[in-house]
């Protein structure tokens, strides 16, 4: 945004409608919008709204605001049309189809009054902007505002959201500002943060729980092996032999377990993010922070969930095994041969 944009809101504080930073890692995805507030009428009923302008094809790519159409169709790229939020509509008892009629002021103080056709009705998940949201074009907002080629927000995609308020940081400047999302839903980061530390708590437990299992099944086949250990060593074999064969049957097995289950899971992790279970049928939509937790099963697949896990086994797998095979050293021969014959 323009520097104070976000504390001090003016029309006529813009930015170029093109890129101003490479797009580049971490940022995947950017889109532009334009906004302002206007009085919106239809039929007999007035009320405030806020006008965002925005470029389909990017918002689709960035943000899931397009994605909540319920009725009617979106415009087109450069289309004199505008779709409302659900709340706004219901207090406007506008129809698709209907006229809505926006006044406000342009940037150079001219009057802003255009009668736009309502083309499709949004639901955001957010019940605030959803009783005060009209959309519409890019193009048409920048005719409205007279600011041809000029947008007021740029709206950046990161690959990790988690890493918005450094990069944010890094790029700030006297020309430009940079805000995270954790700025406008600070609830909504601090309950991401708590979700982290309970997804470490549960990764430990896991974790351990895999030793503890993993442990228990090598030292059973070891015990079970221990009168063909004996023979081997009899025949001639070292005890360091033995033990790296331990070693290198715990890491095949661990290999084949650890990527086995990372296949299994991946694959799953994927189709569950395209279709995502939806419980909305049983349990209602959550309101909290300023934004609506939808009752949804959506895992997100990634290079670390998915191979860390695959790697952190296969270490576990083999270290593991330094327990028994060390014991591979010490072995009574006679002893144990003696016990088999008997």
């Amino acid at each position: 945004t323009p520097p104070e944009f976000i504390s001090h809101p003016r029309v006529y504080h813009t930015l170029p409608d093109t890129l101003p930073i490479p797009l580049q890692d971490p940022v995947v995805e950017a889109t532009p919008r334009l906004q302002t507030f206007a009085l919106a009428t239809c039929g007999r009923t007035s009320t405030p709204v806020e006008l965002v302008g925005v470029d389909p094809a990017h918002e689709s790519r960035v943000t899931r605001m397009l994605s909540g159409l319920t009725r009617g169709r979106l415009f087109r790229p450069s289309e004199n049309g505008v779709l409302l939020g659900m709340g706004l509509q219901k207090h406007l008892r506008c129809e698709v189809g209907d006229t809505l009629s926006v006044l406000g002021q342009a940037a150079d103080g001219s009057l802003l009054a255009e009668n736009l056709p309502v083309l499709g009705i949004l639901d955001v998940g957010n019940p605030l902007l959803n009783g005060r949201l009209v959309v519409l074009s890019l193009p048409t907002l920048q005719r409205l505002l007279n600011l041809p080629h000029r947008v007021h927000v740029w709206v950046l995609r990161l690959q990790n959201p988690f890493l918005a308020r450094s990069w944010a940081q890094t790029w700030t400047s006297t020309d430009m500002e940079f805000h995270p999302w954790t700025d406008f839903l600070p609830a909504m980061g601090d309950i991401l943060g708590l979700w982290r530390v309970g997804e470490w708590i549960t990764a430990l437990i896991f974790y351990f729980a895999v030793v503890l299992i993993t442990l228990n099944t090598l030292y059973m086949m070891f015990f079970e092996r221990i009168p063909e250990f004996a023979v081997l060593q009899a025949v001639g074999m070292k005890g360091r032999a033995l033990s790296w064969m331990i070693l290198k049957e715990a890491f095949l097995l661990s290999v084949l377990a650890a990527f086995t289950g990372g296949l299994a899971g991946g694959l799953l992790s994927l189709w569950f993010s395209a279709h995502p279970l939806d419980f909305s049928r049983w349990v209602e939509p959550v309101s909290y922070g300023g934004t609506v937790i939808r009752p949804q099963f959506r895992p997100l697949a990634t290079p670390v969930s998915v191979g860390l896990p695959v790697l952190l086994l296969i270490l576990e797998g083999t270290l593991v095994a330094l327990f028994p095979a060390r014991k591979l050293r010490n072995l009574e021969i006679t002893k144990i041969l003696r016990e088999v014959r008997t």
